[in-house]
């Protein structure tokens, strides 16, 4: 049996279907280059908390760091020392994603319910409270909310 082929027409590449629209494999389409965009390149310095350049008010802002220590009676920045501190910001920040980032914090903070209702105050709504965990040579170790932001370089609207 004979091929069905001209041998004088070119080899075209089939048509694939990808999606909703149909397109050859060898197509001249530009494509667009938005790993040199400026806005893409500041979204993943301020990922990776590094210094950038804000695209809109053109201001250039600080690389992310590691926060003051917090002064509660637990001490935590003390109790989990202050190389392993560094650790947490380092490790936090190699994530570069946003997303991946929230989910690495979702992790660490974890609900309790509420110790103890008061009988002769207001009805209050509250039902959880929050625990905020660090791992330390993989422990979690229970810190205050200022030590676990100030750790991971971040303000506490991010929790």
């Amino acid at each position: 049996m004979s091929s069905t082929r001209r041998p004088d027409v070119p080899d075209v590449p089939e048509p694939v279907y990808k999606g909703e629209k149909w397109s050859a494999e060898s197509s001249a389409k530009k494509r667009k280059g938005n790993e040199t965009w400026a806005k893409t390149i500041a979204k993943k310095q301020r990922n990776s908390g590094q210094e950038y350049v804000s695209v809109t008010t053109k201001a250039s802002k600080p690389a992310a760091s590691v926060g003051a220590p917090c002064a509660c009676p637990k001490k935590c920045f003390d109790v989990v020392g202050a190389d392993k501190i560094q650790g947490i910001f380092r490790e936090y920040w190699a994530i570069a994603s946003h997303n991946a980032q929230s989910s690495y914090l979702a992790t660490r903070v974890s609900r309790k319910e509420v110790a103890r209702h008061r009988i002769n105050s207001d009805d209050s709504r509250r039902q959880f409270s929050l625990c905020y965990t660090v791992c330390v040579d993989a422990e979690k170790v229970v810190v205050c909310k200022k030590a676990f932001c100030s750790a991971h370089g971040i303000s506490k609207k991010r929790v």
